[in-house]
């Protein structure tokens, strides 16, 4: 916790710089390369962050740095997943319900931004940020969609299985 305005506007710069390309890259990657392991590999990426983050803040090494690159490899993860995720939703759900799929997708994630913040700042009351991390890449790791099916490829989500 530095205190400082410019250090919270550094977030937002961070978080814009990334936003406005990783939305045409995103595309662009969604079209070209394969959409699942994309997603599988955007989503590891994410894992890996917040484990790393956990791990400094647990050995009290956590430094503001830190925080803006983690935020700007999340940003740029998220960014990337969520243009698969929105293409593999459009090309696997059957066409009567896509715009019941689309609206979960899109009612969890506004939800997911209202929520968190409030979760997090309700776990780090003691001023230790540990708990918030812990419970982040715990939700991570159960919330991720990698699943390995019986021929050891990887698919994606319960209801895009029987897609690939």
């Amino acid at each position: 916790d530095t205190g400082s305005g410019m250090a919270l506007g550094g977030l937002g710069i961070v978080t814009m710089c990334i936003n406005v390309p990783g939305i045409t890259l995103g595309g662009v990657l969604a079209d070209e390369m394969d959409r699942k392991l994309l997603l599988i590999r955007m989503q590891l990426v994410q894992l890996v962050v917040l484990v790393t983050v956990w791990l400094l803040e647990m050995a009290l090494f956590l430094e503001p740095w830190h925080v803006y690159v983690a935020i700007a490899l999340l940003t740029g993860a998220r960014r990337l997943e969520g243009s698969a995720r929105g293409v593999l939703t459009a090309v696997c759900v059957p066409r009567d319900v896509l715009p019941y799929a689309i609206s979960i997708n899109t009612i969890t994630s506004h939800l997911g931004e209202i929520i968190v913040p409030f979760v997090f700042y309700a776990l780090t009351l003691d001023q230790s940020l540990t708990p918030a991390f812990v419970s982040t890449v715990q939700n991570t790791v159960f919330c991720a969609p990698v699943v390995c099916d019986s021929e050891t490829s990887l698919t994606v989500d319960c209801y895009t299985r029987t897609c690939y």
